[in-house]
């Protein structure tokens, strides 16, 4: 996994947003823009879709939880057994049914501590 703390670039309609990785909670598709939603209550809209967000951020301890959302594993709060995680920002993300074993298998069996 690499470092969280780096910047990336996301290109808007008539700038570039500059956001540490660290601070992006989850990423949605829009169409074939992408809202990404950071800590601090900032939401950007990207011009480029979520497919381009899944593969740049998948290295950086993000997950593709649904086909429509990205989320930052670090900020997760809460899984819920009904099938979708509470983010850091009490937002509500849908965990897709046939992801749904993927997803508990990296996020919660990676972040439960070994007994033995």
């Amino acid at each position: 996994m690499k470092n969280q703390d780096q910047k990336i670039a996301i290109p808007c309609a008539s700038f570039y947003a500059f956001i540490k990785i660290s601070d992006i909670i989850r990423c949605e598709a829009l169409q074939n823009y992408t809202r990404i939603f950071t800590l601090g209550n900032q939401e950007v809209i990207s011009s480029h879709n979520i497919g381009k967000y899944t593969q740049l951020l998948e290295e950086f301890s993000f997950i593709n939880c649904h086909k429509s959302h990205l989320v930052n594993k670090s900020l997760i709060n809460r899984y819920h057994k009904e099938g979708f995680v509470e983010m850091c920002d009490n937002s509500k993300i849908p965990v897709a049914r046939r992801k749904k074993n993927e997803f508990i298998e990296q996020v919660v069996h990676g972040l439960t501590p070994a007994r033995g």
